[in-house]
């Protein structure tokens, strides 16, 4: 595998880790980052990360009754728990802020329900549109909606097999809105 020598690569894990210190907001825009931003750069920050948890249903179940306002009122608190949902969705908040070039993603969609994860494949869609994607999804063809994965790499007794993924009325999606 070549990779230019200036691509910037992004690994989103299956399980975000959330140092208890921060607030929200630090967790999602990376500690010491964010002090380095003007007031009217965080206030812009807060904004689209409202407007993305809007878009990604982050607040959807909110089901514990200390956080009765969800998450967007707690942005700027320690004050927040995530479910493991949720923290699936941030790390694909945190790869749309930081716009890399390249994203290694191993089983994000595992804690989703059907409709998180055809959400999210929109969000990279559009938001992401440029960066290449490495995915491991064990359930990738249950997730290929709209046809968000294009090929299919199988490791299997040291043999490698790459195939194109065919796109069925099945691979298609729980809802089919053509935007």
């Amino acid at each position: 595998i070549h990779l230019p020598s200036n691509a910037k690569i992004m690994h989103l894990d299956q399980q975000l880790y959330i140092p208890k210190e921060l607030t929200l907001l630090e967790a999602i825009y990376f500690p010491g980052i964010l002090e380095q931003l003007s007031a009217n750069e965080i206030s812009s920050l807060k904004n689209f990360v409202i407007f993305l948890f809007k878009e990604l249903e982050i607040d959807s179940f909110v089901n514990d009754p200390t956080l009765s306002e969800g998450l967007i009122a707690n942005l700027d608190t320690q004050k927040f728990k995530l479910s493991g949902g949720q923290m699936q969705k941030i790390s694909i908040i945190q790869a749309i802020l930081n716009n890399p070039d390249i994203v290694i993603m191993d089983e994000n969609f595992a804690r989703l329900d059907n409709r998180s994860v055809e959400i999210i494949q929109k969000a990279i869609r559009i938001y992401l549109e440029k960066a290449t994607f490495l995915i491991v999804d064990h359930k990738a063809h249950g997730h290929n909606y709209n046809g968000f994965y294009d090929t299919e790499v199988h490791f299997e007794h040291s043999t490698i097999e790459v195939s194109k993924i065919a796109v069925t009325p099945s691979t298609i999606g729980i809802e089919n809105n053509n935007d």
